[in-house]
């Protein structure tokens, strides 16, 4: 129990120190409640693939709705 409580506070405190992080979850949690895509693994992976080192062309990320084909409206 007590580890359980230690690593939710480190957690915490690691969300409270990246606010870049917290704002990238929540773009994330947005997307997958606005589209709510049928294959949610494939999704997430074209949504933080800009992301990774592996995926990425050139040092300039590019924006994710170029990434999963978002619609304009």
């Amino acid at each position: 129990f007590f580890l359980k409580e230690h690593l939710k506070n480190d957690y915490d405190q690691y969300m409270n120190d990246h606010p870049d992080l917290r704002a990238l979850i929540a773009d994330y949690t947005q997307s997958i409640l606005s589209f709510k895509p049928d294959d949610t693994i494939s999704f997430s992976a074209k949504f933080f693939a800009p992301y990774s080192a592996k995926t990425r062309s050139n040092k300039h990320l590019p924006t994710y709705r170029n990434q999963i084909n978002i619609p304009k409206h």
